[in-house]
Parts: structure tokens; sequence; C-alpha cells
């Protein structure tokens, strides 16, 4: 018998991607103290933490708007806080 999916989606080759715009919402104090107390950069604190921001939903941009105006109809709390690019 063939691979299991696992195997399958275990051997696929992963995209190489970085974020080339970020715009976010005011940080909560609490990773301002978290980065001064403990000596962590900005591109750390980016990498290791959301710094508030919560989920993150990654949709192809010509469905952004779409996909935004659902949201804040829906009554969430959504922005557009980057774009994706090739790295």
């Amino acid at each position: 018998s063939g691979p299991s999916s696992a195997a399958t989606i275990s051997t696929m080759p992963t995209p190489q991607l970085k974020v080339r715009r970020i715009s976010c919402v005011s940080t909560p104090p609490v990773f301002a103290w978290l980065q001064e107390t403990g000596g962590v950069e900005t591109q750390e604190m980016r990498r290791s933490f959301n710094c508030g921001v919560g989920m993150v939903l990654i949709v192809a941009a010509e469905d952004g708007p779409d996909v935004l105006e659902a949201l804040l109809t829906s009554g969430e709390d959504a922005f557009i806080c980057g774009e994706l690019a090739s790295a």
C-alpha cells in the first residue's frame, strides 16, 4: 500500500516565506516589559510571541478585503497586519 497521508505531508517541500510588510495594533504593555526586562530584540519578540495579535489568517491577497469585511461584520476585531512574499 502507499504511504500514509502523514508521511506524504512530512516529505512535501515547505515553501519559504517571509513577512514583507507588517503593521499591527498597539502592543499590550506586558510585551514591552518582557522585552526590556529580558533584553529581547524586537525581531525575536515578533518571532517568539504574538505580541497581542491573537489568531492570524493567511488568505490570498485578492480575498483579503472580503474576508476582512466578513470578520468585521461578524463582530470580530480584525485588521490586515502584513503581506507574505517568497524568501
